[in-house]
């Protein structure tokens, strides 16, 4: 064992930030990662042991224990969860004979399930050996079931459905049709190019694009990174698939864009580890760019331009798509976010200045350079100009993407998807808004209704309060622990959900939601924590009747308090230590 850890680490430079790669490769190697090799690393990297085991137990991909030679991820998000999730991990446990959560008899088959993998538009979904396959039924999995027992694994089965396409991401493209305008335009002109374009930031928080690029450009420090963030984690998510897939070099342009802009020497595009599948394809993109010198040293003969890219695969966490947990993961850290300021143009990655956009916004500043500020303010509206990618799935006969512009109403958009009988929309993704159908004419727009780009629809057949019910286990599982607000109280709040779905609340049950949200979002440190409670808000104000009907006109009732069931998990850490150790009492 030692032997393959110390190649692996060798491999890496025995480079502390690349952790996240050395537990891949060593859980590539052995189907987990085993305790003795994290002991072996603690030695080779001079990481302590703690830290080792800090870091190993946050990502949901990785295993601590024999997880199976072929390991089956069965998406669970809303969207898979209305189109039949637990039939197919049923189905699963079926073929498999094994329980969700564990292998079967021989070990060959480990069986899991994961939060939104971004195949919100081909649901049910699961990723077979990092596999993605949708649509998935009774005679699929038994057929899937039958090749794996025979060696065969599943082929890639993606369908890229573009429903509308805009000129400005989804055009034709000609590699390096973009970076040449960096030819005869200076790192100044390039920022206020961006700047004057008024592009805000594709991944949800929509700073101002040009404004964070110009503060980096005046830190002091000259050392600085460009990191493409494709952690496209938000359920109902899966642009920034396609985009990946189809417009790679076009993502890479913007960064090269943003490294000329600031002086940048390396760039990091952070791929989420359900879309690892895509990794051989981004770096074959590379690879090509680099032979034609659009990437390397003095990239299009302009001298002392050194800018190269390096992809680092994430390991399955939601909140490291916020940037500075992000970073931290690029670090080869646990992925919490860092408490702002400094901010990530001041002290990002490795303590430098660093530029974190999202692979929309990178898209779409390489369509800027190449046609202009004003070619770009044509589309959209005066505070949100140019076009939107939205990730559409649900209740509608044309799931997909589409390319719209900014201020396009909600109801026009259920008229493109042909929606039929919804009632409800959240935008957003799970952290997003709910809406009712008679917002028809509230705009998708940063000023009125701001999304990193998820939509997705329900009928009037749908128990809403259930995917609600789904958005809070969410977050219970994703929140990193690190605040208390977030981590104890979506608990709260997924337990309140739980006695209220189970008819037996009370109406004061309601006012109870609402007071925990006013703590939970307004104390949390990062957006995960200030944002989980817009679901069950907005839906509560957008359908009080639902609420209502499912709560009862008594007084509040005092419930049983089971202590075994609350104390259990302390129980069973005595436990384990009484069995290492003997009686500790």
């Amino acid at each position: 064992m030692k032997d393959e850890i110390q190649k692996i680490c060798k491999k890496y430079h025995y480079d502390k930030t690349r952790l996240l790669d050395i537990y891949w490769d060593i859980q590539k190697y052995f189907n987990y990662i085993p305790q003795n090799a994290v002991e072996i690393l603690a030695s080779e990297l001079d990481i302590s042991l703690s830290q080792l085991k800090d870091t190993l137990s946050f990502y949901h991909f990785f295993h601590q224990k024999p997880a199976g030679e072929i390991q089956i991820y069965v998406d669970t998000s809303a969207i898979c969860e209305l189109y039949g999730a637990h039939d197919v991990i049923k189905c699963f446990e079926s073929h498999l004979n094994c329980k969700v959560g564990s292998t079967d008899p021989s070990g060959k088959f480990g069986l899991y399930t994961t939060s939104c993998i971004g195949m919100s538009d081909q649901a049910p979904a699961a990723l077979i050996q990092n596999i993605p396959v949708g649509r998935l039924n009774p005679n699929k999995i038994k057929r899937i079931v039958s090749d794996l027992k025979n060696g065969i694994l599943p082929l890639i089965q993606v369908t890229n459905t573009v429903q509308k396409k805009a000129d400005v991401l989804l055009g034709t493209y000609t590699l390096g049709e973009c970076i040449n305008t960096l030819k005869t335009i200076t790192p100044t002109e390039v920022i206020k190019t961006v700047t004057d374009s008024g592009i805000r930031g594709r991944g949800g928080a929509g700073f101002a694009t040009g404004k964070k690029w110009a503060l980096c450009s005046a830190q002091t420090e000259k050392t600085r990174y460009i990191v493409c963030n494709a952690d496209e984690g938000e359920p109902g998510t899966f642009k920034d698939r396609y985009l990946l897939r189809y417009f790679p070099q076009l993502v890479f342009e913007g960064m090269i864009i943003a490294a000329r802009s600031v002086g940048a020497q390396q760039g990091i595009l952070y791929l989420r580890a359900e879309y690892s599948y895509l990794k051989g394809h981004l770096e074959k993109a590379l690879a090509e760019m680099r032979q034609k010198q659009l990437l390397g040293k003095n990239i299009l003969k302009i001298p002392d331009f050194d800018f190269d890219i390096r992809i680092q695969l994430g390991a399955g966490s939601y909140v490291v798509g916020e940037e500075t947990a992000l970073l931290e993961s690029l670090e080869g850290k646990r992925g919490e976010p860092r408490v702002r300021p400094p901010f990530p143009v001041e002290q990002g990655y490795l303590g430098k200045p660093t530029i974190v956009n999202n692979v929309e916004t990178l898209a779409s500043v390489a369509r800027i350079i190449k046609n202009g500020a004003q070619w770009y303010r044509k589309f959209g509206t005066e505070l949100s100009p140019g076009t939107k990618l939205l990730s559409v799935s649900g209740d509608c006969e044309k799931p997909g993407i589409y390319e719209v512009e900014w201020g396009l109403s909600v109801g026009k958009l259920l008229e493109l998807v042909k929606a039929t009988n919804p009632m409800a929309i959240q935008i957003g993704g799970a952290s997003g808004i709910c809406l009712s159908a008679k917002d028809i004419d509230r705009k998708i727009a940063f000023e009125d209704i701001p999304t990193g780009g998820s939509v997705m629809i329900f009928n009037k057949k749908r128990d809403l309060l259930k995917i609600m019910k789904n958005f809070i286990e969410f977050f219970v599982a994703e929140s990193c622990g690190c605040c208390v607000p977030c981590r104890a109280g979506n608990i709260v709040l997924n337990e309140q959900m739980e006695y209220i779905l189970s008819g037996e609340a009370a109406k004061v049950d309601l006012q109870r939601i609402k007071h925990w949200a006013g703590i939970i979002g307004p104390s949390s440190r990062c957006g995960l924590g200030q944002t989980c409670i817009n679901p069950i808000l907005t839906s509560m104000q957008a359908f009080p009747k639902l609420y209502s009907e499912k709560v009862k006109e008594h007084e509040a009732l005092f419930r049983p308090f089971d202590v075994k069931e609350k104390t259990s998990e302390y129980d069973n850490i005595v436990k384990a230590h009484q069995n290492r150790h003997g009686d500790i009492s």
